[in-house]
């Protein structure tokens, strides 16, 4: 029944993923690998472009280890994880440590990846683990190749393949054994050195990514974190454009077409829906997973708790509809929002009204450009609740620094016309 019950939202997940968005707390704990080229903020940088939100921290000391990360460096770390407020905690061991002999793996790899798992369920069950798969070196490691191979009869370092794909068998196994995701950005790596070698991949040390390879290891994360298509993504990073949309591709067929391979979505309650609209009635269809309660607030103060629900607005303009999906065995929950644009019959869109705010995202202290006539302007909370009106024109400054982070709409009216914008207060 599991099997058919994620197929299903797998196809429902394909549907929306470009209409609704989510907001995500991410702690990355790792070394090097997740520190280069600053990798969470490329993958933060991919979901501004997609309307969706992460805010994330890293606690990523060259050279460490699990082992390090729990031994050496406990209080830093642990302290992190137990602060709480996470979606996700990302582990990522020592490049190195996935290689060695099987012995020895279980006590330096196996055992700290469960104990931080085991910490990370402590500090909250709804909280979920993702393990970062990484890669082999670009020809092996020819120093622990010698060593291994005269010590131990183990050759597993001697070249890329040997190292790659134990890499990928160890983290798949500590994986299953804690009901963790996969961000498999090794088999990324991998796809792309076999389809596009033009590309590369590799700092000039052979180990740590360069630009590109940072590029996909964050489009990996994408994916696994908002489970969706990273061929949507509308940031390259520092990459042109050619290879950029190369290695989105490689994403999309190695981590986005096999999620239930990574566990992505497999155990953790997910919040996913889809919606259509005609004229001031908007369908809204939920394809929410592990949970059995839902809320929907659409924007305008009205709520339904039905999984299909037609709802029609007042007037037309935009409103920030939010899905809240719960297992209440668990007690975990998760939320989805889209904004639902409502346009009067031959408008196509507010972008072109001339409407601008910057800085968006912002503090909370924003300007806008209005027309020179008197305009009403109202902000609303994702609840639909109006949390600020006033009468504006010309440059508005708007501030709204005493309100919590996250997303807001700001519509603005005259008598014949409405414009509206999303504000996201960072």
């Amino acid at each position: 029944m599991r099997v058919i019950i994620l197929f299903v939202f797998l196809i429902y997940a394909t549907g929306a993923s470009a209409q609704v968005g989510k907001k995500l707390n991410v702690l990355f704990i790792g070394n090097s690998y997740t520190y280069v080229n600053n990798m969470p903020k490329i993958v933060e940088d991919m979901a501004a472009t997609t309307g969706d939100t992460l805010q994330w921290d890293m606690e990523a000391p060259g050279g460490f280890s699990f082992l390090g990360h729990w031994v050496v460096n406990p209080p830093a770390t642990k302290d992190k994880i137990k602060k709480g407020g996470w979606d996700y905690v990302v582990l990522q061991d020592r490049s190195v440590n996935p290689c060695i002999p099987e012995k020895d793996v279980k006590t330096v790899m196996y055992k700290y990846a469960h104990r931080f798992d085991s910490l990370i369920n402590t500090t909250s069950p709804c909280v979920e683990t993702v393990f970062y798969m990484t890669w082999g070196r670009k020809e092996g490691d020819s120093f622990l190749c010698d060593h291994y191979t005269t010590n131990f009869n183990w050759t597993n370092f001697c070249t890329y393949q040997s190292m790659d794909s134990t890499i990928r068998a160890r983290y798949m196994k500590v994986a299953d054994s804690d009901d963790a995701v996969i961000s498999p950005a090794g088999a990324v790596w991998r796809y792309i050195r076999a389809h596009n070698p033009n590309i590369e991949l590799y700092d000039p040390d052979e180990s740590h990514p360069s630009a590109a390879g940072s590029y996909a290891v964050a489009c990996s994360f994408y994916t696994a974190l908002f489970k969706k298509d990273p061929t949507n993504i509308g940031y390259d990073f520092s990459l042109s454009s050619a290879d950029a949309a190369a290695i989105r591709q490689a994403a999309k067929k190695v981590v986005y077409d096999s999620m239930l391979y990574w566990h992505i979505g497999q155990y953790k309650t997910t919040s996913l829906f889809k919606y259509s609209i005609n004229a001031k009635t908007v369908t809204f269809t939920s394809a929410a997973f592990n949970a059995d309660k839902l809320e929907w607030h659409f924007g305008d103060g009205q709520t339904d708790t039905t999984g299909t629900i037609a709802h029609t607005y007042s007037q037309f303009g935009a409103y920030t509809a939010m899905l809240i999906a719960t297992d209440t065995t668990s007690g975990c929950s998760d939320t989805t929002y889209a904004q639902i644009n409502l346009f009067p019959a031959g408008v196509s869109s507010f972008e072109d009204r001339g409407l601008k705010i910057y800085p968006n995202p912002g503090n909370g202290l924003f300007t806008v450009q209005l027309a020179d006539e008197p305009q009403k302007v109202k902000v609303l909370n994702i609840y639909g609740q109006a949390v600020h009106t006033a009468i504006a024109q010309g440059l508005y400054h708007l501030d709204l620094r005493k309100y919590p982070k996250g997303v807001y709409t700001l519509s603005v009216l005259t008598e014949v016309d409405v414009s509206s914008s999303r504000l996201v207060i960072e």
